[in-house]
C-alpha cells in the first residue's frame, strides 16, 4: 500500500483527503482508493466546545457532510 498526501491538504494520514493506492499480492491489479482521515473532527468540536457525546455526534455530522460533499463533486466509477 502507498499513500499519497498533498501537502497543502494534509501531513498525516489521519487528517484530510489523501490517495492510496493498494496492490493484489501478486502486483498484477492496483486499485486506486481516495480516503479521509477522521481524527481530526472529534479534536475540532471540542476546540469548538463540544464535550462526551456531544463532541462524537458533531465530528460524525462534519464526516458525512463532507463524505456527501465528495459523492457530489467526484463521479462514481465501477470496476470492469
Amino acid at each position: 500500500m502507498i499513500a499519497l498526501l498533498d501537502l497543502d491538504v494534509t501531513t498525516t494520514a489521519t487528517d484530510g483527503l489523501y490517495l492510496v493506492y493498494v496492490f493484489d499480492r501478486t502486483v498484477e491489479r492496483v486499485y486506486l482508493s481516495m480516503n479521509h482521515g477522521a481524527t481530526q473532527h472529534p479534536r475540532q468540536a471540542e476546540s469548538d466546545g463540544f464535550k462526551g457525546k456531544a463532541a462524537e455526534a458533531s465530528a460524525l455530522i462534519e464526516i458525512r457532510a463532507e463524505r456527501e460533499f465528495g459523492r457530489e463533486v467526484l463521479p462514481a466509477t465501477r470496476e470492469g
